[in-house]
């Protein structure tokens, strides 16, 4: 310090008093600031399901529950999950047509198979 600062004197830091404890800070519980719009929680798991397992009529009714859960988030805009209801029209719109893609292919085959045998007799 004194190599740097030729005409520096150092000095000692100043004694200090004893810093009291401190009690832990602990966040509380955390409250969002609007609730979950219920309908728009259905519309994604029911248009998972359907996507999944069910087929487009479980599916068209997570479609249903988005709409309605964006409707009321245009009447509310303090509710949350609009992403939710979002990601459940999505899901649901692409797990119906996929299903009705199905059933009609697979309709289709069906019918040609019948056609088929028919021909064959």
């Amino acid at each position: 310090y004194t190599t740097l600062f030729p005409g520096a004197v150092p000095s000692m830091p100043a004694a200090s008093a004893p810093i009291a404890p401190t009690a832990p800070v602990v966040p509380g519980p955390v409250s969002p600031s609007g609730k979950t719009e219920p309908l728009a929680l259905w519309s994604f798991i029911l248009s998972l399901v359907g996507l999944l397992c069910c087929g487009p009529v479980v599916a068209i009714g997570g479609i249903i529950c988005g709409h309605l859960a964006l409707s009321k988030f245009n009447q509310q805009p303090q509710l949350q999950g609009r992403g939710l209801a979002m990601a459940g029209l999505i899901i649901g719109y692409l797990g119906a047509a996929g299903w009705l893609i199905y059933i009609v292919f697979m309709g289709g085959l069906a019918a040609l198979q019948g056609m088929a045998e028919g021909m064959s007799r």
